[in-house]
């Protein structure tokens, strides 16, 4: 029987549900699973003895986020474990682009190929690299989508999981093909994101009039970014955009000024349009934003 840990980040909760979808599909098979936030302080003990490894993030601006980055890093010698990943994407969407819709594919960008390559650094074989589809949570710029479609959703991310974890358990080898073309666009989307858009627009968060001083954001946030200020609620230099405290602020009483939003929307059009635009069967051989098992 296999043993197997599945470390987490989540911001508005894609994350935690991947975990634990993957976690279900493990134990239907026997498996002995524990399921942790990296927020959370690592068990040397409970993690060397696991046979796999799982690691499931979002996606922020085309890359990891930066604490399951560092995280990565800092893992213990894994020489002789298997491990896998799913990198949880937004919800494909549609815009009008120059007179015409543009299909904004879901797109793992960088992240797994950064969770690989940190994995394979500290020993552990990779098996499993996925990415899959979640309801997007940038709430400010995009509407999530309605209950059905989350419900359609949720049950292809659970099929594709599902066919993961069946490959896994035979050792099958399960790994997406990145779009290589792309790759130096991303890469530099999220260098730039890593070491000066996330630390700017966190500065530019505020709490509107609707704000009643409860503290829930400066409680959960996973980085320890939000302060408190004369009696309110200010942000630091190293908010992660896991919009936790937008998404989940009882009064929804934080404000992001539209120029943050044009721009990263401008980002993510240029960074799909390309892309899109062109004949499928020349994309076709490049690799796929969102791959099935």
């Amino acid at each position: 029987m296999y043993s197997v840990i599945i470390y987490y980040f989540t911001g508005t909760g894609n994350g935690k549900r991947l975990a634990d979808l993957a976690a279900d599909a493990w134990r239907a098979r026997g498996a002995d699973v524990i399921v942790q936030s990296i927020e959370g302080s690592l068990k040397q003990s409970e993690h060397k003895k696991a046979d796999f490894i799982g690691i499931v993030a979002p996606v922020y601006c085309f890359g990891l986020p930066q604490m399951m980055a560092r995280f990565l890093r800092t893992l213990p010698d894994g020489t002789g474990q298997h491990a896998f990943v799913l990198a949880a994407t937004g919800n494909a969407e549609s815009f009008t682009w120059a007179g015409r819709a543009l299909r904004v594919p879901p797109c793992e960008g960088i992240a797994l190929l950064q969770a690989r390559y940190w994995l394979r650094r500290r020993g552990y074989l990779v098996y499993g690299a996925l990415p899959v589809e979640m309801p997007t949570n940038w709430t400010l710029a995009v509407t999530p989508p309605g209950h059905v479609r989350q419900t359609v959703i949720f049950e292809r991310a659970q099929a594709c999981i599902d066919r993961m974890v069946a490959a896994l358990f035979d050792k099958h080898l399960v790994l997406a093909r990145a779009p290589w073309p792309w790759v130096p666009f991303f890469a530099l989307s999220y260098w730039l994101f890593i070491h000066v858009g996330r630390r700017l627009a966190g500065k530019c968060f505020t709490a509107n009039h609707r704000c009643n001083r409860c503290g829930f954001c400066r409680d959960h946030c996973p980085s320890g970014a939000i302060g408190w200020r004369y009696n309110r609620p200010y942000w630091g230099w190293n908010c992660q955009q896991c919009f936790r405290c937008v998404n989940y602020c009882p009064r929804g009483a934080i404000d992001v000024p539209w120029l943050m939003l044009v721009g990263g929307l401008t980002v993510l059009v240029a960074g799909y349009m390309p892309y899109d635009w062109l004949p499928p069967a020349l994309t076709a051989p490049l690799g796929a934003w969102n791959s099935a098992v």
